[in-house]
């Protein structure tokens, strides 16, 4: 019961990181574009054990800014 308890939430709520390739294609960029975006500090990361990912409050705010 637990594992389907947890494929329901999973379902329900939006993920809280992306991948650089998740939010490439979310941002309708590339993984180059993503971390130039990242390296100018225009996308700020978090270290999820030995990956990087980013926030989708940071992709969220990169997308209010460039209004």
């Amino acid at each position: 019961m637990g594992k389907r308890r947890n494929e329901k939430i999973s379902k329900k709520m939006p993920p809280f990181a992306y991948s650089i390739g998740r939010a490439g294609f979310m941002l309708g960029r590339g993984k180059t574009s993503v971390h130039h975006l990242i390296s100018t500090g225009a996308l700020w990361t978090v270290a999820v054990g030995n990956r990087r990912m980013i926030p989708r409050s940071a992709v969220e705010g990169f997308i209010a800014s460039a209004r």
